[in-house]
């Protein structure tokens, strides 16, 4: 789903499994932005250790959904960005106008 990596100061995102695992303790702002293509239905959800978080929600065709949670991880909580239902998705297909992100940030250690 993300093709391009921007940044990843400290190595917690890998991009081979699109997980993200967390090294230090704290509260994590995560952020999901995603278009859907017009065919299918759907929703993408955050997960973390397996438990749905917050979930973006396709109501139409070529709709854009997002969603955003401040959350209490702790070493090695593992937070990954998958389907909750069936969806499809538009293609990031390179140019500047990429349709997807999965933004997280530490935003205080506890």
């Amino acid at each position: 789903m993300f093709n391009k990596v921007i940044c990843n100061l400290g190595d917690g995102f890998d991009v081979n499994t699109g997980s993200f695992r967390t090294k230090i303790h704290g509260i994590y702002h995560l952020i999901l932005n995603v278009m859907k293509s017009n065919t299918g239905g759907g929703d993408l959800g955050i997960f973390k250790n397996g438990d749905c978080i917050c979930t973006a929600q396709f109501a139409r065709p070529k709709d854009a959904a997002s969603c955003a949670v401040m959350i209490e991880l702790d070493i090695d909580d593992i937070v990954n960005v998958r389907a909750v239902t069936v969806v499809s998705l538009q293609p990031n297909d390179g140019n500047i106008d990429n349709h997807h992100a999965f933004v997280g940030f530490l935003y205080v250690t506890l």
